[in-house]
């Protein structure tokens, strides 16, 4: 749930680089990429382009646009159950945490790659959270 609100978003990432989101009324698909490795502050560089939308309010009161690409930065919990996603290699503005939804996920070990069914949060603007700055 999207805090103080009732609104759900889902995020089905799949190993091909796709993606389908559900966001309030919106449905979505994406191609995305994420880096193989971290950068020094510790984040994954994430980009993803939308390329299907049928044209609803997400649940930040929105219409996306098809075409519209955007980078991320992705920081990984070391449980493996958890990520944030920010508008930068900071926890300023972050989206998240995501929780991995059990049982409706699969690890690829030929290419490590993960389709997995994440539930989370808006982007938030409080008080940075801890418990990420201190993962390394």
């Amino acid at each position: 749930m999207v805090p103080d609100t009732d609104c759900e978003e889902t995020y089905y990432m799949r190993r091909d680089g796709t993606s389908l989101v559900t966001s309030g009324e919106e449905v979505s698909e994406s191609i995305y990429q994420i880096d193989d490795e971290p950068s020094a502050k510790g984040f994954y560089k994430s980009t993803d382009k939308l390329v299907k939308d049928n044209g609803k309010m997400d649940c930040s009161g929105e219409v996306m646009k098809v075409g519209n690409e955007v980078t991320n930065y992705i920081r990984f919990h070391p449980s493996g159950d958890m990520i944030i996603i920010c508008r930068d290699e900071s926890l300023d503005a972050c989206f998240g945490p995501l929780h991995r939804v059990q049982g409706q996920d699969s690890f690829y070990i030929e290419s490590g790659r993960v389709s997995v069914r994440l539930t989370g949060e808006g982007y938030r603007k409080s008080d940075t959270m801890d418990y990420w700055e201190a993962i390394p």
